[in-house]
């Protein structure tokens, strides 16, 4: 196995990136690339196929960064730098799949909490954090699916009676329950109530009450087309001659078998502010 090491920047932050390549008899190479600092890898892509790479990992850490410390909200941008720099060393790469079963953590340093990702973002845009961020897409097929199931949330509220007898974590919020109009307008409201504490309380049902509203994700099915990877702002690739000191954990984690849907994972903290 080779490993070549780099240093990216983009959007104002400095990576590491190591990529492991994998030698195979009478097959293609396959890669696993990683994006992180000295101590801690936050995004790693797989790729097995000419032209198609898998995001396997997607978590936040602060210290994530090569120098200083990766600010709430900078998921984005080691994603967005992850994206770019496949595009340069891996030309032939068409499509990024994933799995988006994204969350984040509600507390720094504590899995205790989460929140499911994708949900909140569609509560709150109507898309999830992929697809606002980097303009996921789903195949045709489960596209209007997708959008039409979520016409639910804009719909009169079911009874509270009839809906917390199916969904009893209901009970605790019946007065704003009551109150609000939509299930949109439901959640809404619950994020205003909380404050900071809405992670917390939300968190542990909204996967659930999702699921009860019938809103479908589809989250094995969604893509990122090469096209749509935008070049961070002042984007730099440099390879390393030397490696690094004091090597990030979390690059030997063993990758999961490319499929049709394939079974990579995204997860991780994102802060509770409109730009995680």
């Amino acid at each position: 196995m080779a490993t070549d090491w780099f240093t990216v920047k983009g959007d104002g932050k400095e990576f590491y990136c190591k990529v492991q390549t994998i030698l195979q008899y009478n097959s293609n190479p396959m890669y696993t690339i990683s994006f992180g600092s000295k101590t801690e890898f936050c995004v790693t892509i797989a790729i097995k196929l000419d032209t198609v790479a898998y995001i396997d990992r997607v978590e936040y850490n602060e210290l994530c960064v090569k120098d200083g410390v990766l600010p709430d909200g900078g998921t984005s941008t080691i994603v967005s730098v992850a994206l770019w720099t496949i595009k340069q060393l891996f030309p032939r790469i068409e499509t990024f799949t994933l799995t988006d079963d994204s969350y984040l953590y509600c507390i720094k340093k504590s899995k205790e909490y989460k929140l499911s990702l994708a949900y909140d973002y569609i509560v709150k845009y109507g898309e999830t954090w992929y697809e606002k961020k980097f303009k996921a897409i789903l195949p045709d097929k489960f596209y209007s699916d997708y959008k039409d199931s979520q016409k639910v949330l804009d719909l009169p509220l079911d009874p509270f009676e009839y809906q917390s007898s199916r969904a009893p974590f209901l009970i605790k919020y019946k007065d704003v329950y009551s109150s609000t109009k939509t299930p949109r307008d439901f959640i809404t409201s619950l994020r205003e109530t909380y404050g900071r504490e809405y992670c917390k309380e939300v968190g542990p049902w909204l996967n659930r009450y999702m699921e009860c509203l019938k809103v479908v994700m589809f989250k094995d099915s969604w893509l990122i087309q090469m096209p749509s990877v935008l070049q961070p702002e002042g984007y730099e690739l440099t390879k390393l001659t030397k490696v690094p000191l004091n090597q990030p954990r979390g690059g030997s984690r063993k990758t999961r078998k490319v499929q049709k849907n394939n079974d990579g994972s995204c997860h991780g903290y994102w802060n509770l502010e409109e730009n995680y």
